[in-house]
């Protein structure tokens, strides 16, 4: 089975941009386990304002 795709705001794509290198590794990396696996279950979870249950995963400084 192909992996899905990810898409990203460029909002997202230009705060990676300056993340220090160690740190946009691993969000990158976590990019292509979602599109491998968009399925996982995060490190908690939120809901959005339609109440649906949105799975959280923190990555040094950041929840994505």
């Amino acid at each position: 089975m192909e992996p899905y795709r990810v898409f990203l705001a460029k909002e997202i794509v230009a705060q990676l941009r300056e993340c220090k290198r160690n740190e946009r590794l691993r969000i990158t990396r976590f990019f292509d386990e979602i599109a491998d696996d968009p399925f996982r279950m995060g490190d908690f979870v939120e809901q959005d304002d339609a109440g649906r249950d949105i799975q959280v995963t923190v990555i040094g400084r950041y929840a994505l």
